[in-house]
Formats: structure tokens, sequence, C-alpha cells
């Protein structure tokens, strides 16, 4: 019995591929604030986590280490390839 690949036959590989106007997914905190929906969508996400009593603030204990956090900024987009929603979460590092 031959292998397909050993006999040269191979399927065509087809990538996914969408054409977005605005590609600009902001990465860091300067690029979402110069984006107009990056301040609302950091804003929904701390109002979120404060009504959600997420954290609370404590003093620091002596040789403990203290966590950071960032925001993570991702762009959902519809099949269409028409943007969906803008969303910004705040994460533990």
């Amino acid at each position: 019995m031959i292998a397909r690949a050993k006999d040269g036959i191979h399927k065509p590989k087809f990538y996914h591929t969408r054409i977005i106007n605005d590609s600009f997914e902001p990465s860091t905190y300067i690029q979402a604030m110069a984006h107009p929906f990056g301040l609302h969508e950091m804003q929904v996400e701390y109002d979120t986590l404060m009504h959600n009593n997420t954290w609370a603030l404590t003093s620091l204990p002596s040789r403990e280490n203290i966590v950071g956090c960032m925001w993570v900024f991702k762009w959902k987009y519809n099949v269409d390839s028409s943007l969906q929603i803008y969303k910004a979460r705040l994460v533990a590092k």
C-alpha cells in the first residue's frame, strides 16, 4: 500500500483570511487611549470589578510580593469581518 504523500497526492490547504478595514488592535494602554472606545471599555471593566467587590485594599504584609496587573485589549469580529465588540480586561500577571 502506498500512502498519498509518497505518491505525490496532496489535498490543497485553504486558509481562511478576512479583510478588515480597521485592523489596528491596541496592545498598550497608550494605544487604547488614542482609540475612541478604549477609555469607555476600560471604565466599564473597572466599574464591573468594583461592583462585584473583586478585591479589597489592605496593607502589604512583610516579605510578601505584590501581584501586578495589566490591561488586555481584544476586538471581536462577526463572520462577515464586521466589528462586533471592543473588549478590555484587567488581568493579574
